[in-house]
């Protein structure tokens, strides 16, 4: 997926993940160059930082479950601090 605004790539997290993931693969193979390592080993960290950046945010939200007449309610809440 491309993101219109600034034409970059734009990965779910899950995305991120199963990349991250072939990057290792590739990065413990030792017929990989070591110039195409070093790409890799970069490109990796860009990951690793989106990736730890969604989780933060996911971290930060709090989901409250309350039981109301109608059913179960569902209210988010960012968490402050």
């Amino acid at each position: 997926m491309v993101d219109a605004n600034n034409s970059q790539e734009v990965r779910s997290f899950e995305e991120s993940f199963k990349r991250l993931d072939e990057i290792a693969r590739q990065l413990e193979n030792s017929q990989t160059p070591l110039e195409r390592s070093f790409e890799l080993f970069s490109e990796g960290q860009k990951l690793i930082k989106e990736c730890q950046d969604v989780l933060d945010k996911a971290e930060m939200k709090l989901k409250i479950i309350k039981r109301t007449p109608g059913g179960v309610e569902i209210e988010e809440k960012d968490i402050d601090g």
